[in-house]
């Protein structure tokens, strides 16, 4: 990823935002590292509607295109910045602001990168791809066939599909795709802070990826993981998956939305809550 924060490094010290020239540059250079050179990419110049639910981004994985909407991207910034409750973010100065939305950039692209290579690696025996194909598999793939309910010609078997989908959608918030896609890039994006200089920068992404491992936690036992796979009727799956990895570490379970211990469930809600405002 340093050639990606060499981009973002030049385009921030000099106060500058990432235009359509370095995104192309910064997107070539992804697709490398995630070994995806069969995604390509469609910069709309005009996004959707911009309301509150806009799609900022999208990866289309039946044409392998990932989508994006600068307008509702630059909107998304905006109130993510507004709303924000992070002492840290009103702490950073003009050029670390300037990081901060390219940042955010890079994130954005790395997010979608991110749901292109769950797709690419479905095969792999990982922990994050066997409960990542169970969701996918959901969504997606009814009857085996993989064909999508875009693509399903049965009545019956369209439906079906519908209703998997409406009950995803519903349970969007705590999706375990979202959640590794999420996670994935921003622990890539506190990587690339690290290196930046800026104790700031690197303080604020820490209090990023906490607090949104957090937001999706009822309490320790009711788990984000737990909750969507029992909405998606796969949690004896889970469980079934889980026997074999009983020892996972406090940075996996929390990654994967998974149960903590009550000590590690109040430090983090303690944590969380000295790092807002």
């Amino acid at each position: 990823m340093d050639n990606i924060l060499d981009i973002v490094y030049e385009y921030s010290i000099n106060g500058r935002i990432l235009d359509d020239t370095a995104i192309e540059k910064i997107i070539s250079i992804a697709k490398k590292e995630f070994n995806l050179n069969n995604v390509h990419e469609i910069e709309r110049r005009k996004s959707f509607p911009i309301t509150k639910h806009s799609t900022i981004a999208a990866y289309n994985h039946l044409d392998q295109s990932i989508v994006l909407y600068p307008a509702a991207i630059k909107r998304d910034f905006l109130l993510r910045e507004y709303k924000s409750k992070l002492k840290t973010e009103n702490e950073l100065n003009r050029v670390e602001k300037c990081f901060r939305k390219n940042l955010h950039m890079v994130f954005i692209i790395l997010h979608e990168l991110e749901h292109a290579n769950q797709f690419m690696h479905q095969s792999d025996s990982s922990l994050e791809m066997q409960l990542v194909n169970i969701e996918l598999g959901y969504i997606y793939d009814i009857g085996n066939t993989f064909d999508c309910f875009y693509g399903a010609t049965d009545i019956e078997k369209l439906a079906e599909s519908f209703k998997h989908y409406k009950i995803y959608k519903n349970n969007y918030r705590i999706s375990l795709a979202e959640r590794l896609a999420n996670a994935n890039a921003l622990l890539k994006i506190r990587e690339m802070t690290k290196k930046i200089g800026s104790s700031k920068l690197e303080e604020l992404y820490d209090s990023l990826l906490l607090t949104y491992y957090m937001s999706r936690y009822d309490s320790k036992d009711d788990s984000p993981t737990k909750r969507f796979f029992k909405a998606i009727e796969r949690d004896h799956l889970l469980t079934y998956i889980l026997i074999k990895h009983e020892d996972l570490s406090y940075e996996d379970r929390i990654k994967f939305g998974l149960n903590l211990t009550s000590d590690e469930y109040k430090a983090n809600e303690e944590l969380v809550k000295l790092k807002r405002r």
